[in-house]
């Protein structure tokens, strides 16, 4: 039954069948009520809600008095009495329908708000994992080990914008009114349409490598713009643009592992990632000792062999700990 202000009058009034009476009290005593008891939201007006909190107080209250034995009363009295219900009603039911009214807009404000908010896509690999996943508007990403990409269901009108942690390989599809943004570790790249790896695990140093078209590496105080068969290291506020040579950007895809000239203690954290263990180098001195060359698949007793031969280390396997001496 809809509760309305003519029904509250009849109530209020002792006019109301006994299936209205029961409507009515069912209403006052609902837990849309019962919620605002301890708190009221400061979203909400509580005026409707306080005085019909006690409405239906006040009318057992007068029940109680009508069978008590009548008393005389002066017209002036009864005069006085009438408007004073009436102004009662009056302003009960402005202030009930008032809260009503407020609260169903607040719960809409509410549901449009929440009905805009973007819902965001993760996507995570494990240790020795890698991945491709497709995009919305077409473009491909091929995650390496241990990373991490989000992304919104539906890109906005403007923008394609991701956020990145660890490495992957993109392929972004071209589109020039919307252009492809990735955010990673205080850095931002920007493109239109091209293919490039992008490496930025959270810690370490930040590196791009362009096999098509361009890309524009940004930081907070510098900003470079990266071709086909180039690549740039951030450390810091700081870009260094370099050469280099094909094949290299992404041949981890094809089980490649490639290291050009890099200390033994940054190609400890991709083992740790391709093999899933843990690295350990005892001598500092070791771990700064650098590396180049490319490995096809190897396994992790045949790297391990190749990279201590040339940089003179011995090493010990304990199930999922690789320690260097």
């Amino acid at each position: 039954m809809e509760i309305n202000p003519e029904l509250l009058r009849k109530y209020h009034q002792g006019l109301c069948t006994p299936a209205e009476q029961a409507a009515v009290r069912q209403w006052l005593e609902s837990a849309e009520f019962e919620a605002h008891d301890d708190r009221p939201s400061e979203n909400e007006p509580i005026a409707g809600f306080e005085i019909w909190t006690r409405l239906d107080h006040q009318i057992g209250e007068n029940s109680r008095f009508d069978s008590e034995p009548d008393l005389p009363e002066t017209p002036g009295g009864n005069r006085l009495l009438s408007y004073l219900s009436a102004a009662m009603v009056v302003l009960a039911v402005g202030a009930a329908f008032y809260y009503l009214t407020q609260k169903r807009a607040v719960n809409a404000v509410a549901h449009h708000k929440t009905s805009l908010q973007p819902t965001l896509i993760t996507v995570r690999t494990r240790a020795g994992e890698v991945r491709k996943h497709y995009l919305p508007d077409g473009s491909t990403v091929t995650l390496n080990a241990s990373s991490q990409l989000s992304y919104p269901a539906l890109f906005n009108d403007t923008l394609r914008k991701v956020e990145l942690s660890g490495q992957a390989f993109f392929e972004v599809a071209r589109d020039t009114t919307h252009p492809f943004e990735i955010q990673f570790s205080g850095y931002v790249t920007r493109v239109l349409g091209t293919s490039f790896d992008l490496k930025a695990y959270a810690g370490e140093p930040a590196s791009l490598l362009v096999r098509e078209g361009k890309v524009r590496f940004s930081s907070h105080s510098q900003s470079v713009l990266v071709t086909r068969g180039q690549a740039v290291l951030a450390s810091g506020l700081q870009l260094a643009k370099t050469e280099v040579q094909n094949g290299i950007a992404g041949a981890w895809m094809d089980q490649k592992l490639v290291f050009n000239n890099e200390p033994l203690s940054e190609i400890a954290r991709d083992i740790s990632r391709w093999y899933g263990v843990e690295v350990e180098i005892r001598n500092p001195e070791t771990g700064a000792h650098l590396y180049k060359g490319k490995f096809q698949n190897p396994s992790l007793k045949a790297l391990l062999d190749d990279l201590g031969y040339v940089l003179n280390f011995r090493y010990e396997i304990r199930e999922k700990k690789v320690v260097i001496y």
